[in-house]
């Protein structure tokens, strides 16, 4: 067999070229290499912005936009706050807390102006700003803040009146005597799961109870054959999963009561739940709440609700 020369090959092949011809077509045609796109790093970013909480970055967005509003008003400063000097941004913040009023004329409550600082300080970690809002070169602005809230709370504002109350026992008591919880039609029955689950398990009805799973509910049997529901927890507004504590110390758990009528018993009212699904809906990672049939269109002898 004939040895093979790499070096024979390369001259034979750049002989074939006119070298000074490709780098003169080359230089007149202001030819670049297209730098590859690091489609890596595309992904990572898209992946960090999707973890977001849809809710927090809309209130970062909008207190963020307030804050810009308010600097071209009050000191006529166009410039970005993630490009605005720390020492500048320190006396801007200061004056903020303390006059900034709501489109009505209003006061912010408290709870309200720490909310806006917070959302200023992921805005300005976002684009890298380098200093903290808790560092004490923005010392005199969180001195400012302080005693706008101490203000603000000496003059009763802040007491939270979009504060729920928590459901006494006459008034659970009449969701079942009206109907409201019922085995009699998908609808009181879903809301029945949907009311048990947030007492018991304490799930907020607008994030927590919206993502929840088929699969993050199990029924279960202790050691003395007591049957109870167990809740997994993926997620919530406080438990995260970005610190080390951010998952419950103990699993949640209902068992049935001792007493009291069928529509009382979460885990009567679940076993129900399931068995009026569709079978493609019990996949773990189905929605637990669904779309329930109208009762005017359910058939008497139709199992799925």
């Amino acid at each position: 067999m004939a040895s093979f020369d790499p070096s024979a090959n390369f001259n034979i092949i750049c002989e074939d070229l006119d070298l000074d011809k490709l780098l003169q077509d080359l230089t007149e045609n202001n030819f670049e290499i297209e730098p590859k796109r690091d489609e890596e790093n595309v992904n990572v970013e898209n992946f960090i912005e999707g973890q977001k909480k849809k809710n927090t970055n809309l209130s970062t967005e909008r207190d963020v936009r307030n804050f810009q509003r308010w600097l071209i008003e009050h000191k006529n400063e166009h410039r970005l706050i993630q490009n605005v000097e720390v020492p500048v941004l320190n006396e801007y913040l200061s004056e903020m807390y303390i006059s900034i009023r709501k489109s009505d004329g209003s006061n912010y409550e408290p709870s309200s102006l720490e909310a806006m600082k917070n959302s200023i300080e992921r805005h300005l970690k976002d684009h890298a700003y380098p200093v903290s809002l808790r560092d004490r070169l923005f010392h005199k602005s969180n001195k400012a803040l302080a005693a706008k809230k101490q203000q603000l709370k000496s003059i009763g504002t802040g007491r939270n009146s979009y504060a729920s109350e928590a459901l006494t026992e006459d008034d659970e008591n009449a969701l079942l005597t009206s109907g409201e919880i019922s085995f009699e039609n998908p609808s009181s029955l879903q809301f029945g799961v949907f009311y048990y689950f947030g007492k018991y398990f304490a799930l907020r009805g607008r994030n927590e109870q919206r993502k929840l799973k088929f699969g993050d509910v199990q029924e279960k049997k202790d050691g003395s054959e007591n049957n109870y529901l167990e809740f997994h927890e993926r997620s919530s507004k406080t438990m995260d999963g970005t610190g080390k504590k951010d998952y419950r110390m103990t699993t949640p758990r209902i068992f049935s009561p001792n007493s009291g009528p069928p529509e009382k018993d979460p885990i009567a009212l679940y076993r129900e739940f399931v068995r009026r699904r569709p079978e493609e809906a019990k996949r773990e990672d189905s929605p637990m709440y669904l779309t329930p049939i109208p009762m005017k269109i359910l058939l008497d002898s139709s199992l799925i609700w």
